[in-house]
């Protein structure tokens, strides 16, 4: 399996970012005190305290491959983003922002990103996020106006056009066991134990079965039990309007975390580690699965296992495999 691990030193500010959070900061102070809300005005943003992600937004339908990931936090030492397959050590700029470019696997992915102050405190956010790149298609479809109609009519065609222009760029997704089914409704339970209605059509959907192989079939043989995940857009009932709905195994928590940390004992197949901020020692071997980076100046070379020292500051990200933390990027840090 390929790992990436990409190094961001940012110089200046992102003017994108300056753009969505501009309204933000005047506003919001990235503390723990910080009530304060942004604006209904201001795009919609996924945070936590000291870390605010400005896009995507969690549950969002991806169509490009790589996506784009941007924002900013307050702990501005180390930030850490673990895909599915990729983990990413990004530097934020002097303001907090950051960016990357995250590869993400088809369907369902879990995303979560750290925010790391020198001492090893952190904040985390987590992001569900679905990726099809066939859904780009139904974005991009355009809707037929009349060309020949009275000014007042426009007018209302016009703003209505807007309201579903902008539901379109912004497709959401349900992800969930099926509990009951209708004519042409699907009632999900989501894995947040809440109950989310789907609408779904043969005209309008387009429903993919992934099991051993991955085939169309048709709402027919779309059954109560099945874990589905079903892209479309919400209307103003909160009914998500399906336009595609893949039928497969049910999404496992993920068990990835990070720590930043210092060995503390080195041997032939395995490492210690302290974290930063003294509340965990951990034991990390050598595995097959396993990339190890060194950053020096800015840039990053690959390293083996065997060049790991005492007293290194390092950032590890795993996962947990039968209640054990394996790891599968570490990062040497400069001293």
């Amino acid at each position: 399996m390929r790992k990436e691990v990409l190094i961001a030193v940012v110089a200046g500010s992102l003017l994108g970012l300056t753009i969505a959070f501009g309204i933000w900061r005047a506003n919001v102070a990235l503390s723990p005190k910080s009530t304060a809300q942004a604006p209904t005005s201001t795009p919609p943003q996924t945070q936590v305290n000291g870390l605010t992600i400005a896009q995507p937004n969690d549950f969002e339908v991806i169509t490009e491959n790589p996506m784009d990931l941007t924002g900013i936090t307050s702990l501005g030492y180390l930030v850490v983003v673990s895909g599915e397959d990729e983990d990413y050590f990004l530097r934020p700029s002097e303001d907090g922002a950051f960016s990357a470019e995250v590869e993400l696997i088809e369907g369902a992915n879990q995303i979560i990103v750290w925010a790391f102050d020198e001492g090893g405190n952190s904040v985390e956010k987590r992001l569900t996020l679905a990726l099809s790149t066939e859904f780009a298609k139904v974005v991009s479809s355009p809707t037929p106006t009349s060309e020949d109609s009275q000014e007042a009519t426009d007018s209302v065609r016009e703003k209505v056009q807007e309201k579903v222009s902008a539901a379109r760029s912004s497709p959401k997704f349900v992800m969930g066991s099926i509990t009951d089914k209708q004519e042409n409704t699907l009632e999900v339970k989501t894995q947040s134990g809440e109950i989310a209605q789907v609408s779904a059509s043969d005209e309008l959907t387009t429903i993919i079965k992934i099991d051993k192989t991955k085939r169309e079939v048709k709402y027919t043989d779309v059954a109560i039990g099945d874990f589905i995940l079903a892209m479309g857009f919400q209307n103003g009932n909160g009914v998500l309007d399906a336009r595609r709905v893949l039928i497969s195994q049910p999404l496992e928590p993920t068990t990835r975390r990070v720590i930043l940390g210092k060995i503390t004992d080195v041997q032939k197949t395995q490492i210690g580690v302290e974290s930063l901020n003294g509340q965990e020692n951990l034991t990390f071997s050598d595995n097959k699965n396993l990339s190890v980076y060194l950053e020096s100046e800015g840039e990053i070379e690959e390293i083996d296992f065997a060049d790991l020292e005492a007293e290194q500051k390092v950032a590890v990200i795993g996962d947990t495999q039968e209640e054990k933390f394996v790891a599968r990027s570490i990062l040497v840090l400069p001293q």
